[in-house]
């Protein structure tokens, strides 16, 4: 694990450093989906808006169509005036059929022949807006017809004298603008009276024959209108003198297309664009790697006393230059240890000469009690083999030698004392002097040092001058 986190460390973080801005500018990408569909509904808000100023547009054309009706006001009840009045409105193409009905319901003038196909005759005094009209004083709209083929809507205008003006008004014209305003793909605008449901032969058709819009307080808006198909987008602009709504509608997934195609390409854009970076920083990371663990070799190889090979070429750039000053570096390092290797061999070998020289025999004998060191004499007086290892035994062998090297405590002062030592049967004892002193380096306690010299000659030269005087 420890080697694949120091292979991986350097891609993992150049890739968090590289992708943090590809992800906000994903992030940013992705954030224009909401964009589209606020383009979307703002679209049909404003063609729903311009279909219901159609409509507007149409009941201004129809005010002007019933300014007649202030002429058979201004008859009396004279047939011959109201009979002039009737032809002039029949001058208006969008006038279908006319009619003046009594209070009784019976029509005492009309446009058209009662027995025509086109609505007329005493039958239109059953109307319910008649009576509406008649009951209220006020000019009454009825539902949206087929008359002939054409969408038509029945008015009633209630007269002064109690009678009430009957027409069926063409509507082709709002319909032949709604055409004029033209569709997108499959969005379609139409009108739905104050039950949701459609007015037919106006605008674009309806999703479905059963279709209808469930109107709410809550907006102008609906994003889910269901469908047989799925869901629709809708957009409603209210048309107050007719109780109408238009509508501006197309399907959920049409309308937020632009939005799928946009958030497919930020995908496709941001996926490729994320293949690259991760390749570009796989790249790097490695050309970094590699030169950094041919140094970090070449650096144990010199931690380990090895000078025998350099860094190899790293390429060009600041690795190279590293490489270069790193051998150069190495390369010293290595001359100066071997000069300083030489003359550490060179001290040593005169210290070890001299040492050699000494006419004393030279211990130097650790805290713990082990031989650090002797030279040639006191090999010959312990008559042990060269190493501290093979004069170790001996050594255990003269207690008190070991008592006098434990006596001297680290920074005490020299201690002295008499050693007698005999290696064999009927082999003469002999007699050495033994001081001992405490060795000290850098502060640090390395152990006791001690000198025999052999004092049998003197001591038998004392004895023997004793025994003469005596």
């Amino acid at each position: 694990f420890s080697f694949m986190a120091d292979k991986y460390t350097p891609l993992l973080i150049l890739m968090l450093f590289a992708t943090l801005p590809l992800a906000g500018v994903g992030v940013w990408m992705l954030s224009g989906r909401r964009a589209v569909r606020d383009n979307a509904r703002l679209l049909h808000e404003r063609l729903a808006a311009l279909t219901a100023d159609q409509a507007e547009r149409e009941l201004e054309q129809l005010n002007r169509a019933l300014s007649f009706v202030e002429d058979i006001e201004q008859a009396q009840g004279v047939a011959k005036l109201e009979r002039t009045a009737i032809n002039r409105a029949s001058h208006d193409a969008e006038i279908v059929s006319l009619s003046i009905i009594d209070p009784s319901g019976r029509e005492t003038a009309y446009l058209v022949d009662p027995d025509a196909s086109s609505p007329g005759g005493a039958a239109h005094g059953e109307e319910a807006i008649v009576k509406e009209a008649m009951a209220s004083k006020t000019l009454t709209l009825g539902s949206v017809r087929t008359v002939d083929g054409i969408s038509a809507i029945p008015i009633a205008h209630p007269l002064l004298d109690g009678r009430c003006v009957y027409l069926i008004y063409s509507l082709k014209g709002l319909s032949r603008r709604m055409k004029m305003m033209g569709e997108v793909g499959n969005g379609r605008l139409l009108f739905v009276d104050a039950q949701g449901l459609p007015v037919p032969g106006i605008g674009g058709a309806p999703p479905s024959a059963e279709w209808r819009l469930l109107l709410s307080s809550s907006g102008t808006w609906h994003d889910e209108v269901p469908g047989p198909e799925g869901d629709w987008v809708a957009a409603m602009a209210p048309v107050k003198a007719l109780g109408w709504h238009a509508v501006s509608l197309q399907p959920r997934r049409e309308a937020y297309s632009e939005e799928e195609a946009g958030a497919q390409r930020a995908a496709a854009f941001f996926i490729a664009l994320f293949v690259l970076v991760s390749a570009g920083a796989y790249t790097l990371s490695t050309r970094l790697v590699k030169p950094i663990k041919l140094l970090l070799a070449g650096a144990t190889r010199v931690a380990a006393n090895d000078f025998s090979r350099s860094v190899p070429p790293l390429g060009a750039g600041e690795f190279e230059r590293l490489r270069v000053t790193f051998n150069e570096m190495s390369d010293r390092v290595g001359r100066y240890q071997k000069f300083q290797f030489d003359k550490i061999l060179e001290e040593k070998a005169k210290i070890d000469a001299l040492v050699r020289n000494i006419p004393e025999g030279v211990l130097l004998v650790g805290r713990d009690g082990q031989v650090l060191y002797f030279n040639a004499i006191a090999s010959r007086i312990l008559r042990v083999g060269a190493g501290a290892n093979a004069a170790q035994p001996e050594f255990l062998r003269m207690p008190q030698l070991l008592d006098l090297a434990k006596s001297v405590r680290p920074g005490a002062k020299e201690a002295k004392g008499g050693v007698e030592l005999r290696f064999g049967e009927g082999e003469a004892a002999r007699l050495y002097a033994c001081s001992a002193l405490s060795v000290t380096r850098e502060a640090e306690d390395v152990g006791v040092l001690l000198l025999l010299r052999d004092v049998t000659v003197e001591r038998e030269l004392e004895r023997m001058k004793v025994e003469f005087f005596h």
